[in-house]
């Protein structure tokens, strides 16, 4: 069953088309990569998911329900929540309190409710305390949990968000290049993570650059390049594409 799909999805900046024309499904509880060179329009597409963009032309939709329109906050109410290339976590505040803003309160509060209120309210609530202590147990940052986010690493940093991404009970994951100037440890760590989450039920859709975590972790591949599809499938066939070679590596190749 498909959780997300596009239809013609288009997406034109002035004179160029960022996204061409791109139809594509998410299967529920896979892991899913999407790739292609610097500038294929990854990042676009996300944008385009999550309602951060419009699109020109085309369709979203997930779960079956209507994705072109609502606020970026209406869609993670929806259960998406995305993490992003360049880290957004709250610098000044704790992990607890980074992690904490993502739960929802007994009364379906927003992250921006949340933020409107202030922590008195939401660290006082038990249920949302013991959610937040158990995804920083998963995401290995327990023992950081009154650390505040500016002081940790940067990878420790991608996984505050991922946690705080996980604290809103989506079920799509979005993760912009979760392993992008990460160690070694960190890259097995995060591709175990993405595992344990599709054990969990969630559906993981990802950006990656670095072809071994693809490979290793993707059950399906979506090659774009210039915003147009070029490939897709399992990892092998994908790997093994005339098109995809010559989009990384030029004709020549």
């Amino acid at each position: 069953m498909d959780i997300l799909e596009t239809k013609d999805l288009t997406k034109n900046f002035g004179g160029l088309r960022a996204v061409d024309d791109l139809s594509l499904q998410v299967k529920q509880n896979s892991i899913t990569a999407l790739i292609g060179p610097n500038g294929a329009g990854k990042t676009t597409v996300f944008n385009l998911l999550t309602g951060f963009l419009r699109p020109s032309a085309g369709g979203v939709r997930f779960r079956g329900e209507d994705l072109v329109g609502p606020r970026p906050d209406q869609i993670a109410q929806m259960g998406i929540a995305r993490t992003f290339q360049l880290i957004r976590v709250f610098r000044r505040l704790t992990v607890f309190e980074n992690v904490i803003l993502g739960c929802k309160s007994p009364k379906g509060d927003s992250v921006h409710g949340a933020l409107l209120k202030g922590f008195g309210v939401r660290t006082e609530e038990g249920e949302n305390r013991e959610k937040a202590l158990e995804l920083l147990e998963m995401v290995g940052l327990s023992q950081y949990k009154e650390k505040h986010a500016m002081n940790l690493g940067y990878g420790q940093q991608k996984l505050v968000e991922i946690a705080r991404a996980l604290a809103t009970d989506a079920e799509l994951i979005l993760l912009d290049e979760p392993t992008a100037g990460l160690s070694t440890d960190m890259i097995t760590f995060m591709k175990d993570l993405m595992r344990s989450l599709k054990q969990r039920g969630k559906t993981i859709f990802f950006i990656e650059h670095n072809m071994k975590v693809v490979m290793d972790v993707s059950e399906k591949v979506i090659v774009i390049n210039f915003g147009k599809k070029i490939a897709e499938g399992p990892p092998d066939s994908v790997r093994n594409s005339k098109e995809v070679i010559e989009a990384y590596l030029g004709r020549e190749a």
